[in-house]
């Protein structure tokens, strides 16, 4: 659900409003898109709002030069509504076909003269290059305070027909989200993140593998920023750090980070990095 809190009758010319989602360049790779024969796809969705017009469902690659501007009408406020939209493959352009993004699909809620279609339910170039998030003509989400709009059941699909959406299982909904995000929580005081070794007195390195392999590799580690909630378990027994966990590397199948104390620890010797409180937790993302 989005509320507008803080309404915006007429938008600066960069301004955009939307919600966007990014599609990774290896699961549009069959589209064929960029060439011709590229393949028509369908777009579909339930959707409810409490302001009635004419919307935009934009389709573009990542650079933003080649994007497609489908519209579709909200007809009674405050009730769902399916839509469905078939669009056009893209016969030129650029669309990754690796692991950065693809194309991204984003429902435009409203925008300013930089971010509004110069033709609806077409492939356009737009100068600016920036996400289309206003159809030509078209609804300004945007300008009512307290306004709402839901959206759910999104599917995007090759050829022209919806086919109902697709409910996957627990586990493997879970594997593809994790390709993406994956956080280790501490469920209680005492869980272990992983084992590793003592560098020295003070340091200790460990790795985790992740259960799937990462989007790519991550970058930086995300931790509560609170030392006191980690501790090493090694043969002197558990040692509360005074620093948070460190970021030292990665790949797209494992995560090398430190675990930092005052001293007390025996250098060569095996220790465990542990959570030394509920609410701790280690965290890497590959997003796109």
């Amino acid at each position: 659900i989005l509320t507008v809190t803080t309404a915006d009758a007429s938008p600066s010319a960069l301004y955009g409003y939307a919600i966007q989602q990014p599609i990774e360049g290896f699961n549009i790779a069959d589209l064929g898109w960029g060439a011709a024969g590229a393949y028509t796809v369908t777009l579909s969705f339930w959707v409810r709002s409490s302001v009635t017009g004419t919307y935009c469902a934009t389709l573009g690659n990542d650079t933003g030069v080649n994007q497609y501007c489908a519209t579709y009408t909200i007809n009674s406020a405050n009730t769902w509504e399916q839509k469905t939209i078939t669009i056009s493959g893209a016969t030129s352009g650029t669309f990754n076909t690796n692991n950065t993004t693809g194309i991204s699909v984003t429902f435009g809620l409203g925008g300013g003269s930089s971010r509004t279609a110069t033709s609806n339910n077409a492939w356009i170039s737009p100068s600016s290059g920036y996400t289309i998030t206003q159809a030509s003509g078209g609804t300004n989400f945007m300008a009512t305070n307290g306004a709402t709009f839901y959206i759910t059941g999104v599917q995007l699909e090759v050829g022209t027909t919806a086919t109902p959406f697709e409910r996957r299982l627990y586990n493997q909904e879970l594997a593809n989200c994790q390709r993406y995000y994956y956080k280790l929580i501490g469920d209680s005081a005492g869980d272990f993140f992983a084992t590793g070794y003592n560098q020295g007195s003070a340091t200790a390195y460990y790795c985790m593998p992740y259960p799937v392999t990462m989007r790519t590799s991550p970058s930086a580690l995300e931790q509560t920023g609170t030392a006191s909630d980690y501790t090493i378990a090694s043969a002197v027994g558990n040692v509360t750090c005074n620093a948070v966990p460190v970021f030292d590397g990665s790949t797209v199948n494992s995560l090398r980070f430190s675990f930092y104390v005052a001293s007390g620890l025996t250098a060569g010797q095996g220790s465990g990095a542990r959570s030394n409180a509920v609410t701790s937790y280690l965290a890497v993302s590959a997003e796109l």
